[in-house]
């Protein structure tokens, strides 16, 4: 059999389908199906594109339309709402981006530092370790290290805050609890002057004296005139206020912003020189705190919102 092509064979048609020639010369009656392109997504910016794609401000995918029944409809989200299902053309599919796998590598760096640190300002005191130190225990770099933090007073305080942190959501809880008891069923609505009574009373439902005791013992249980120490802890005191005035601030707007300001001021600088006279008088505070030592505590915080002159806003 003989296979020829239609057209003059100087000038070769461009996609020409190759014919199948019969032993009698003849070309039979059914030439042999052209294969079909399969079906790509319409060029970007192209009138197609304009039908099928979404406008730049859609939020969400819209779903293929028409009886189609491709996979397409089953797949899980994706951010680019362009991208269009190969198979129907009709919809945008839609898929999970991958985690980013640096991320996760940097928060594990990151976290493993400050359990070095944190162990060895245990061990030796907040001045008895190195950089040198604190990488080789958490397994990286020194350069490592200084990616995360620029030295070690930060990565100290932000071991601080590590121990802060879960107090720092429990006080920023029961902010949240007491301002909607205030507002609950209000009216007219509570004044900022008893809002604010209730942002430093909040102080009272937290357990700050385990968290004081925790940093001081991280710290190698310093001395009263470690002014390094002192400036780490209240540094991790200050930065919790400052999460709590962007809390506020969004959870109540209506508040004066000067007067939200000078309460979380006069309330955490207060709470840092409590924390300096109670430790004076309990230095050796095991990680239960005792009861009495509890107690010495309540104490003082009592003196401190009484100066405040907010008293307790249940």
């Amino acid at each position: 059999m003989v296979q020829t092509t239609r057209g003059p064979p100087s000038h070769p048609r461009v996609g020409a389908v190759p014919l199948t020639v019969g032993p009698d010369g003849r070309v039979p009656s059914s030439p042999p199906a052209i294969p079909r392109t399969p079906s790509l997504p319409p060029t970007y910016g192209s009138p197609q594109w304009w039908r099928t794609a979404p406008p730049d401000n859609a939020v969400a995918a819209r779903p293929s339309q028409g009886p189609c029944r491709c996979v397409c409809r089953g797949l899980p989200g994706r951010t680019d709402a362009r991208t269009l299902c190969t198979e129907c053309n009709n919809g945008p599919v839609t898929t999970t981006p991958p985690p980013d796998g640096r991320s996760a590598l940097r928060a594990e760096r990151r976290l493993a530092i400050l359990d070095a640190a944190r162990a060895l300002a245990t061990e030796h005191g907040s001045d008895g370790f190195t950089v040198d130190q604190v990488a080789a225990r958490a397994a990286v770099s020194r350069r490592t290290v200084f990616n995360h933090f620029a030295g070690l007073d930060q990565l100290l305080v932000a071991v601080c805050e590590q121990l802060l942190a879960e107090t720092t959501t429990e006080l920023l809880d029961e902010v949240d609890r007491r301002i909607a008891a205030l507002r609950e069923g209000a009216r007219p609505a509570p004044a900022g002057r008893t809002v604010l009574a209730a942002i430093a009373g909040a102080a009272r439902g937290v357990d700050l004296a385990t968290a004081i005791a925790s940093i001081h013992r991280v710290l190698g249980a310093p001395a009263p005139a470690d002014e390094r120490a002192q400036h780490i802890s209240r540094t991790a005191f200050e930065h919790v206020g400052g999460r709590l005035r962007e809390h506020l601030q969004q959870r109540a707007p209506d508040l004066d912003a000067l007067d939200l300001e000078l309460t979380l001021a006069l309330m955490f600088s207060g709470i840092t020189t409590l924390a300096d006279r109670w430790l004076e008088q309990h230095p050796d505070l095991p990680p239960d705190v005792p009861a009495a030592a509890r107690a010495d505590w309540e104490r003082l915080l009592d003196r401190l919102l009484g100066h405040l002159r907010v008293g307790d806003a249940d």
